[in-house]
């Protein structure tokens, strides 16, 4: 019975030190989940704005242009052939 004794006065004091460990352990674990986050974070932000970037040059590239200058000399020879007709 006395061993017994003996075993639980010494097991409490390493049960301490073990939940003292796991104190530090669980800030320590959490600070290296939200660091592991912000790079994920950080990596996903880069493959958007790259994948954005991606889309904006190809709606550019794919956006017809404006012959504004065209259409306004075509207009012109069509109101002009119009008038001639007209007479």
């Amino acid at each position: 019975m006395k061993g017994k004794i003996s075993e639980r006065i010494q097991l409490r004091p390493a049960s301490r030190s073990h939940a003292e460990s796991q104190q530090t352990a669980i800030p320590e674990k959490l600070t290296k989940l939200a660091k592991r986050e912000a790079d994920v974070y950080r990596v996903a932000f880069y493959k958007e704005k790259e994948l954005t970037d991606r889309a904006l040059k190809l709606a550019e590239v794919g956006k017809p242009k404006s012959n504004w200058e065209l259409q306004g000399v075509l207009g012109l020879a069509v109101f002009v052939l119009g008038f001639l007709a007209g007479k």
